[in-house]
């Protein structure tokens, strides 16, 4: 009995320092689990733009000449190109990946050119006959559709819709005895088609590069002429398109 007394003592001796040491123990801390959190597109924005426009197979064409000229022809390409900047205003939807919207954007436009010409007759040019082309841009707008794909931040796109713009036009033409000028300032409609990146730094702020094109097809525009006879006309088919490259900021809300 003593010996079994005395073996049941130095095991509670011995568990008393154990325990002690374990209360004087710190808890072990855990770090919270870290929630990953992938960026939602869907929201309104407005932002704004600068960028580099130029125009693309903006040729002239003459078709008629009056009083007339048999077999007369001529052509003259004043591209136009300049600093180009505005605003924009959209909204986007996010569904799973896929990323749908609409945007409106208004550009004002440095785009300028000027070229001369020739002007044939059977084919064979003219000696002595001076032809000038001028081509100004004053703004552009459109309003389009936007579909794309969400990587988290990053989100790729194409657009596409109708195209606005103010376009001026002058032609001039010289000759022995014969002077021929005039302006044409037209509002013209037509179609854009464009891509994009756009990088969002935060939810409320992105990033985004852009490609526009604008197509406003073929028109004919008859420009007053002086010759010795009386006033005339002199008659050119002006096809108007434009390339733009926009770098741009958008505040979404």
């Amino acid at each position: 009995m003593r010996r079994l007394f005395a073996a049941a003592s130095l095991l509670a001796a011995a568990a008393v320092p154990a325990a002690a040491a374990d209360l004087g123990r710190a808890p072990a801390y855990k770090a919270p689990a870290v929630v990953q959190t992938v960026h939602n597109w869907t929201g309104f924005y407005v932002g704004g733009h600068i960028g580099y426009g130029w125009s693309g197979s903006n040729n002239w064409n003459v078709l008629a000449i009056a009083p007339a000229v048999p077999g007369l022809g001529g052509t003259v390409n004043p591209d136009a190109d300049g600093f180009i900047g505005g605003a924009q205003i959209g909204a986007n939807y996010q569904a799973g990946m896929w990323v749908l919207g609409v945007e409106g954007d208004f550009t004002w436009s440095g785009q300028r050119g000027s070229s001369n010409g020739i002007i044939t007759v059977g084919g064979v040019p003219v000696p002595g006959v001076v032809t000038s082309g001028n081509t100004r841009v004053d703004w552009t707008a459109t309003i389009t559709g936007r579909i794309g794909v969400a990587f988290d931040n990053v989100l790729i796109y194409a657009k596409g819709g109708v195209a606005f713009a103010e376009i001026d036009h002058d032609y001039a033409i010289t000759a022995p005895g014969f002077v021929g000028f005039g302006r044409v300032s037209n509002n013209r409609t037509g179609y854009t088609l464009g891509a994009g990146i756009e990088y969002a730094l935060n939810y409320n702020w992105s990033i985004r590069g852009e490609y526009s094109f604008l197509d406003f097809g073929r028109r004919d525009y008859t420009f007053a002429t002086l010759p010795p006879a009386g006033p005339g006309t002199i008659t050119q088919s002006i096809r108007d398109q434009i390339h733009q490259i926009k770098l741009g900021v958008n505040y979404r809300f």
